[in-house]
């Protein structure tokens, strides 16, 4: 059975992580948004599928914007640019994979 880790860590100004689920392969994690809160532009070596659950955002991805709101759902291929500002509250749930070795090794904390 993989990890379960159900602490809620502030990442950034608005935005909160908790992972749902982590295990050899994928990693479910949960992110809760402020109106207007802002992950920027990055990227990273993993394959990620993002499912809006709640609320409304502009999601960047590769150089591209796109509204986007719930039951929406964005794969997010390893090493492509994305980002997200919340044009209302929301909820994201992204999948991992590999997991995200980074966020297992979090301590609450503002980064």
């Amino acid at each position: 059975m993989g990890k379960n880790q159900k602490e809620v860590v502030a990442v950034l100004p608005g935005v909160t992580r908790e992972i749902l689920a982590s295990g050899k392969n994928i990693m479910v994690a949960k992110f809760s948004f402020a109106k207007g809160a802002e992950v920027p532009v990055h990227s990273h070596p993993h394959e990620q599928c993002s499912y809006i659950r709640e609320g409304s955002f502009t999601y960047t991805l590769n150089g591209q914007n796109s509204d986007v709101q719930a039951n929406d759902c964005m794969l997010v291929p390893p090493g492509t640019p994305h980002g997200a500002i919340a044009k209302e509250e929301g909820i994201i749930i992204d999948v991992f994979s590999p997991p995200r070795e980074d966020f297992l090794a979090t301590t609450s904390h503002e980064e």
